[in-house]
């Protein structure tokens, strides 16, 4: 599916499993043709109010930006008995993913930090007798990471 600039789909499923050890699956899906996360430093805001700046539009702090296509997948299994979490399983497919800073509600003067990115981050995680916990991260172009203090 082509979703618009301004459309996501999340998709939720939850099973249980009729073995000697119930257990419960629950899976997550989100999927997005041009997702935008935009981290604002709230140092800045007003105490009284939680959306009411200190500062004209104009002059807001400085915003940090991830953009690009993302798609998401997260399925957890858990023992319905103990209500502890068995096993995890996290998937992240990014394309075009760029990441920058910049001003105002209308992020004037972005300056990057990552490059446009294809990539992939995988996170597995089994948790019983023996503990098992896997990350990986896979990238499809070369990044280039500018880090300044």
């Amino acid at each position: 599916k082509d979703d618009g600039p301004e459309e996501f789909e999340t998709c939720f499923e939850s099973t249980k499993s009729d073995s000697a050890v119930s257990v419960k699956k629950t899976k997550y899906l989100v999927e997005s043709s041009n997702m935008r996360l935009v981290l604002v430093d709230l140092g800045s805001m007003d105490s009284s109010g939680p959306f009411i700046s200190t500062k004209s539009s104009s002059a807001l702090t400085e915003t940090i930006v991830l953009q690009g296509k993302m798609k998401a997948n997260f399925e957890m299994t858990s023992n319905t008995a103990s209500n502890d979490t068995v096993e995890k399983d996290y998937k992240i497919d990014a394309e075009r993913v760029e990441i920058y800073t910049a001003k105002g509600a209308s992020l004037q003067h972005p300056v990057s930090i990552l490059e446009p990115a294809k990539f992939s981050i995988f996170y597995y995680q089994k948790i019983g007798e023996v503990h098992l916990t896997d990350l990986k991260f896979v990238t499809l172009t070369p990044i280039d990471l500018t880090i300044s203090m």
